[in-house]
C-alpha cells in the first residue's frame, strides 16, 4: 500500500517540477501543479445559485480533500465522484471535508449532484481561477473542441482569450487546517484516477505527518 502511495506522490512531483511556469499548459502533460508543502491559493468560485464565494471561505480552516474534475459530462469523473462519495464517511471520521471543483457552470453542477447523488460540496470554477492557481489546467486543442461541440459539451472559455477553452487534469490535493498542501495526485491521463483506498491511505498518512511536526 505505502509503496503504491509513494508512486502516486512521485507522479505528482514529476509533473510539479516547474510550478512557476505559465498557469495554463498547452497539453495535459505540461501542467505544473502546486507542490507538497505549498500554501493553497485563494480563488473566486461560484455556488450552486451562481453567487460568488472565495476558496478560502469554502475551506474555512478545515482539513480538506480538494478534487478537480473535468465535468459532469465525463464518465470517468462521475465514477470517481461516486467513489469519493462512498469514502466520505471514513474521510469525515478523520476530520476531512470534501470540496470538488469543476469548470462546469452552476446549473451543470446541480445536475451532477442530483444525478450522482453526491453528499459533499461542489463549486463551479467557471472563470478557471482555481484551475490556474493550482497549476492543473491546460488549453484544449481546437481539433478536440470540434468533438466537444459535436456532443454539445460547453467548456469554460479562457478569460481574455475567449476563443480558447480550458480543462483541468484529474487532481486531488489534501490540505491541512492551516492551508498547507500535504499530498498531491495529478495525472495527465483523464482515464486514470486515484483509487478510494489510496485516497484514504494518503489522508491518514497526511495526518500522521502533521502529528510528527513540532508546533
Amino acid at each position: 500500500m505505502f509503496r503504491k502511495l509513494f508512486a502516486v506522490v512521485f507522479l505528482a512531483l514529476t509533473f510539479a517540477a516547474g510550478a512557476d511556469a505559465a498557469p495554463l499548459a498547452d497539453q495535459p502533460e505540461g501542467v505544473t501543479p502546486l507542490l507538497i508543502g505549498g500554501r493553497v491559493p485563494d480563488a473566486s468560485l461560484q455556488t450552486l445559485d451562481g453567487n460568488g464565494v472565495s476558496l478560502r471561505t469554502v475551506l474555512d480552516g478545515k482539513p480538506s480533500i480538494v478534487v478537480f474534475y473535468r465535468g459532469g459530462w465525463c464518465p470517468f469523473c462521475n465514477l470517481q465522484l461516486g467513489q469519493i462519495n462512498q469514502a466520505k464517511p471514513a474521510l469525515a471520521a478523520l476530520g476531512y471535508q470534501i470540496i470538488a471543483l469543476t469548470p462546469d457552470p452552476p446549473e451543470a453542477v446541480k445536475r451532477t449532484l442530483g444525478d450522482d447523488k453526491l453528499d459533499y460540496a461542489i463549486y463551479s470554477d467557471r472563470q478557471i481561477e482555481a484551475l490556474k492557481a493550482f497549476g492543473v489546467g491546460y488549453r484544449v486543442k481546437e481539433s478536440q473542441m470540434d468533438l466537444y461541440r459535436k456532443h454539445k459539451i460547453d467548456l469554460a472559455g479562457v478569460p481574455g482569450a475567449e476563443a480558447d477553452h480550458a480543462l483541468p487534469v484529474p487532481a486531488i490535493f489534501i490540505v491541512d487546517g492551516k492551508g498547507i498542501i500535504q499530498f498531491v495526485y495529478v495525472n495527465p491521463d483523464y482515464r486514470i484516477r486515484l483509487s478510494p483506498d489510496l485516497l484514504l491511505a494518503a489522508a491518514k498518512a497526511s495526518l500522521n505527518v502533521q502529528a510528527l511536526k513540532p508546533n
